[in-house]
């Protein structure tokens, strides 16, 4: 952690002593939880991100070279938009979607917004998503 800047380790730091977000299952344990649904509304890093609509690979999952599976790769969004909604910082939301998913930001988020049963089957859909 010493390479990243000091701005980026405070918000990385932060999201390991947050309290966690709301989340529900399905009732199946071996499911990623659904986010209690909001109302529909692009948000500024949807926006910015250019995800306004999950109908094509948008350029945000163009990195992905997996299974491409609409409703996995917007349920990973969804938590790299929460992430974005608790600390207003575009960096966070970017860097949280680089790389497919697979980076150190979006399993902070992971972590800080999960029980220990979801982070591991988030980790198992970053292994089905590929890189």
């Amino acid at each position: 952690m010493a390479a990243v800047g000091p701005m980026r380790a405070a918000v990385l730091v932060s999201l390991l002593v947050a309290i966690p977000a709301s989340a529900t299952t399905s009732g199946d344990e071996n499911e990623i939880p659904t986010l209690l649904r909001h109302t529909q509304k692009v948000s500024p890093v949807s926006s910015f991100a250019g995800a306004h609509s999950l109908h094509k690979r948008s350029l945000s999952f163009r990195s992905c070279t997996g299974v491409y599976d609409r409703e996995l790769l917007a349920r990973l969004d969804r938590v790299c938009e929460d992430c974005y909604n608790i600390y207003r910082d575009v960096g966070v939301a970017a860097e949280c979607r680089s790389d497919c998913f697979h980076n150190e930001v979006f399993l902070y988020c992971v972590d800080y917004m999960y029980r220990p049963r979801q982070r591991n089957q988030y980790r198992a859909a970053l292994q089905r998503l590929g890189k």
